[in-house]
């Protein structure tokens, strides 16, 4: 399952992006253990640095038993020992002090964690909504209670923001750190917001999804067995000016305007345009040997780029935005709007 989040800022020359993966686990986490969930981002997930962090967490009782959130510690771990790896806390013994040797008693938890928000975890009163990361480092979970300050908050969110570390790898711990009670790590997610790269490739993976405003010089790549979904908001422009590589499939989203150029010869797959936005081909390469469908007849797709396109299309709500746009391939095209200079001509084959 993947949550769309659009929140990004822009830029001329490197566009500001919000990645998100979310990462299936189900797994218990032993009474007095832990457990870590592993994940590589390829290259670089499609950004050069880091400016926020965010993070999704469900927990529940284990079977046969009932999880107290008060014996639970967790943390995010982004890079290798060997690349100074950077740790925030997101979980320490909630509610746990010298006053409450037990802490929280939620029995499940499903919350995002942001360290915007106003309330630390820590106080968290219900199972969902929104907190700031513990962030207690020094704080032993294993250790003497101490009382709550948030003077002892060195290791937020924060802590992961600055350059991506070339190993890519992300890490969950989640541990049970008093005997009795059992929990089960259900899923975790990362919005990862930051810069992207001016050249080379990005992989932000299949079943993720990428935010943002401006311009995206590296090009975009896209793996079988799931979607990359491009979700551009009202208002907002994000052009993927690298084109695609790869043999997996690009869901284009939001209200916004996505316009895809640049030559996508290594690109197989397909580009399906959702929403109520639109989607500009704005180069006769821009979709390599893929495949262009249309499946929201609230969208709009425009062609502004001259020259022939080849690829198989179903479209519908198209918009020529350019002079000369032939469509030479296998296509269906059920609705079309001209905008021609006198002289021009746009030619259209298929059903009209």
């Amino acid at each position: 399952m993947v949550v769309i989040f659009a929140w990004a800022f822009a830029s001329p020359a490197q566009a500001q992006l919000m990645i998100q993966k979310t990462i299936t686990v189900d797994q218990s986490i032993p009474d007095r253990g832990q457990y870590v969930s592993t994940f590589t981002w390829s290259d670089h997930a499609g950004l050069a640095t880091i400016s926020d962090v965010n993070v999704g967490l469900s927990l529940s009782s284990a079977s046969g038993t009932t999880m107290r959130l008060g014996q639970m510690y967790a943390t995010l771990t982004f890079g290798t020992a060997s690349e100074a790896s950077r740790v925030a806390v997101l979980l320490n013994r909630e509610g746990v002090s010298n006053s409450n040797a037990f802490g929280s008693s939620l029995q499940a938890l499903n919350v995002t964690l942001d360290d915007s928000a106003a309330t630390n975890i820590y106080n968290l009163t219900t199972e969902t909504g929104t907190y700031a990361a513990d962030g207690r480092l020094r704080v032993d979970p294993y250790g003497t209670r101490v009382a709550y300050n948030a003077n002892q908050i060195t290791a937020g969110l924060a802590a992961l923001n600055g350059d991506w570390l070339e190993s890519s790898v992300w890490s969950l711990l989640v541990a049970d750190v008093q005997a009795g009670n059992a929990a089960k790590l259900n899923s975790w997610s990362l919005q990862v917001q930051g810069s992207a790269p001016a050249s080379g490739s990005f992989t932000p993976g299949a079943n993720s999804t990428v935010s943002g405003t401006g311009s995206i010089q590296s090009t975009l790549s896209t793996e079988a067995g799931g979607a990359v979904t491009v979700s551009v908001g009202h208002g907002q422009s994000l052009a993927l000016e690298g084109g695609l590589t790869g043999p997996g499939s690009m869901v284009v989203s939001g209200a916004g305007t996505t316009v895809l150029s640049g030559n996508s010869g290594g690109f197989t797959g397909t580009v399906s345009v959702a929403g109520t936005g639109t989607m500009e081909i704005a180069s006769s390469t821009a979709l390599g040997s893929g495949t262009l469908v249309q499946s929201n007849g609230n969208s709009t797709v425009a062609f502004s780029a001259g020259g022939t396109i080849q690829n198989a299309m179903s479209v519908y709500n198209v918009a020529f935005r350019s002079n000369g746009t032939t469509l030479a391939g296998a296509t269906t095209v059920n609705n079309a709007t001209f905008d021609v200079v006198e002289g021009n001509t746009n030619t259209v084959s298929g059903k009209i």
